[in-house]
């Protein structure tokens, strides 16, 4: 047998990050997509860190290219939001 790996690797332009107020708890927000039957499949982890939401947690929201909408963790919204700050303007 014969194995083939291939990796990809994608660059996403952080548009804009809310990281001094979170939107919401997960588990509202999930429980609001199932009652509406929704997938919450590309929500559940922090789009940056690959990190699982609880229930219990705080996500903050993003606005990334080629994706739209995402939820970022409170360290990784931080890190973005003081990146884009420093960043010079176009």
């Amino acid at each position: 047998m014969v194995n083939i790996t291939k990796r990809s690797v994608n660059t996403y332009k952080i548009l804009s990050v809310i990281s001094d107020n979170p939107a919401f708890l997960f588990g509202e927000f999930k429980e609001s997509r199932i009652k509406h039957g929704m997938s919450t499949a590309r929500f559940e982890k922090c789009f940056k860190c690959n990190h699982r939401f609880t229930n219990d947690e705080p996500v903050y929201f993003a606005c990334v290219s080629q994706k739209g909408n995402v939820f970022f963790c409170k360290d990784c919204a931080d890190e973005c939001s003081k990146e884009i700050r420093k960043a010079p303007t176009d």
